[in-house]
């Protein structure tokens, strides 16, 4: 498996923080860099189910209707016209 672009900009941060010592500047910098990293991996793997779901649903929905006008257009002209005879 492809390791992720998230996942290799963590381990080149990680790789030079290291190099890094703690009482430097950039370092506290890079360490609150590594942890808005951290937070974006979680919410990239986050999947909300609850706004999918109901998108799929919606489509399903029109594409039924659009089917059943498509097959159904003659024989729903033929009915309105056999109701006014």
């Amino acid at each position: 498996m492809k390791p992720k672009t998230i996942d290799i900009e963590i381990e080149r941060l990680l790789g030079v923080m290291r190099e890094s010592h703690p009482s430097d500047e950039e370092y506290s910098i890079m360490a609150n860099n590594l942890k808005t990293l951290y937070e974006a991996k979680t919410k990239e793997s986050h999947i909300e189910w609850n706004i999918i779901l109901p998108i799929i649903g919606q489509i399903f929905v029109t594409g039924m209707v659009l089917n059943h006008e498509h097959l159904n257009v003659i024989t729903s002209r033929v009915g309105t016209f056999w109701r006014k005879i």
